[in-house]
């Protein structure tokens, strides 16, 4: 635990903000799909 962590130093010119992708969800299908929307429909009509 005695070795030091180097640290870098960032120019004031540089941005820390980067543009990233966009993330998207993607399609779900299958059966524990439709049992959760199932459950979910069923415990809001409970609610």
């Amino acid at each position: 635990m005695s070795r030091r962590i180097p640290l870098h130093v960032i120019d004031d010119s540089t941005s820390y903000y980067v543009s990233e992708r966009k993330v998207y969800p993607r399609e779900v299908s299958g059966q524990f799909n439709r049992l959760r929307v199932a459950a979910v429909i069923w415990l809001l009509g409970m609610f």
